[in-house]
């Protein structure tokens, strides 16, 4: 189930509506405001927040800025409990101007980032989707022949980008790779370093 509102911020408004939600499931909210706008005010003046409150006020979920959509906030989240949460859409900053907005609401799984995060031209490629509340899922994604960027897009309201490449991938391990490849890893910690082992001979040129 999805539906899209298409609102309107005032300059010191918040806009709140009420969705019902079943224990145990997702919920899926992405506002689309940097993303089309079709003013040069400057980015900050289309910068909204999103929050979730259960009915006594309680924040369950917030966001504002984020790696996916940058200044477009987004929440996956699951119910704790039956019955309803209130969306809260306000201004990020200050602004003096009313903001037009596409907020998009489901119960669709919603990854923020693939891994790998593309796979070599013309071949079947099992890709891991990271970032929705309900862990990570796998999707096997027949790569184009053409190199360049492609999508994944599930039927979340946008798509995770990926990339088509002459290269094969590798992956860290014990095993040596021959070049020219695509290297991948996670960085799982702030403590954690990915080593990869290639083989080269004296006097290659080649570009990292």
């Amino acid at each position: 189930n999805a539906v899209t509102v298409l609102g309107e911020l005032g300059a010191d408004g918040v806009d709140l509506y009420r969705i019902p939600v079943d224990k145990g499931r997702r919920l899926s909210l992405e506002l689309d405001a940097v993303r089309i706008a079709d003013r040069n005010y400057g980015d900050s003046e289309f910068d909204l927040a999103l929050r979730v409150l259960d009915a006594t006020g309680r924040e369950l979920a917030h966001n504002d800025d984020n790696a996916f959509h940058i200044q477009d906030p987004v929440i996956s989240m699951v119910a704790q409990k039956q019955g309803e949460v209130f969306v809260e859409v306000k201004h990020s900053v200050y602004s003096t101007r009313a903001i037009v907005y596409a907020l998009h609401v489901g119960d669709n799984r919603r990854p923020a980032v693939a891994f790998p995060m593309g796979g070599m031209a013309g071949s079947e490629q099992s890709f891991q989707m990271i970032g929705d509340a309900k862990g990570t899922f796998t999707e096997t994604i027949a790569v184009p022949e053409k190199s360049g960027q492609f999508e994944y897009i599930g039927r979340a309201p946008s798509a995770v980008p990926l990339r088509s490449s002459r290269l094969p991938n590798a992956f860290e391990s014990n095993s040596i790779a021959k070049l020219p490849v695509a290297l991948n890893g996670i960085i799982e910690s702030a403590t954690d370093v990915d080593s990869f082992q290639v083989t080269v001979k004296q006097g290659e040129a080649w570009r990292v």
